[in-house]
């Protein structure tokens, strides 16, 4: 079974046990409203952009996240709308536009985000931020520099790589932060690499090649 079609079924047995509830209420047998879950390591989450509460989908060794302000995607949506993310770390072998020694990875990533059938279609009103870790032995075994590091997102569009702006290193902690906008439904890939110093324009796949290590 696909994974769209494993989340589909989830959503649809939420909903039917949200369904049951309501009809126990009414019954006036005391049960606990359904919350959507919060962020867990180790996978994705289901969570709720109708509620005023930001949450955080993390990797499973917990060190990268990404971070879902409240009402992400506009306050049109009512409570129990529920969406599913995950952050997971990806090989370069695992992600499909991406071939392996063409660029030198650092650390690589897939953001997943299905929007359940509430119609947001992955487009963010309120941008989100992506945390990835990485090893600074790696860094140091290609002979870069962590001040150096940037980010590459595969853009389904352009179909290419493009080198992300206004990355923030933390060298003492081993990770890259960048705030994303725009549309993140389904898979979504990210590389950490080192770039040059001076960026290289425009941020296209032949450019972005000419200035990697």
């Amino acid at each position: 079974m696909s994974r769209k079609r494993q989340l589909e079924s989830q959503l649809v047995q939420r909903q039917l046990i949200t369904i049951q509830i309501g009809l126990l209420v009414a019954t006036a047998v005391l049960v606990a409203a359904p919350v959507a879950p919060a962020a867990q390591p180790g996978g994705g989450v289901w969570f709720d952009i109708g509620e005023d509460k930001g949450v955080y989908v993390t990797s499973e060794d917990s060190l990268s996240w990404e971070y879902f302000p409240p009402f992400t995607f506009g306050r049109s949506y009512p409570p129990g709308t529920l969406v599913y993310a995950s952050v997971t770390p990806r090989g370069c072998e695992l992600i499909a536009p991406l071939e392996c020694g063409s660029v030198p990875v650092v650390a690589s990533f897939e953001a997943f985000f299905y929007d359940g059938g509430c119609g947001c279609g992955g487009w963010l009103l309120e941008s989100v931020t992506l945390r990835m870790a990485y090893d600074d032995a790696v860094v140091e075994a290609l002979g870069a520099e962590e001040a150096d590091l940037g980010i590459l997102h595969y853009d389904w569009n352009l179909l290419e790589w493009v080198a992300l702006e206004d990355v923030r290193i933390d060298a003492e902690a081993n990770r890259v932060e960048v705030d994303l906008s725009g549309w993140i439904l389904a898979e979504q890939y990210y590389v950490v690499t080192p770039m040059a110093p001076t960026p290289v324009q425009p941020a296209t796949w032949g450019a972005l090649k000419s200035g990697w290590w």
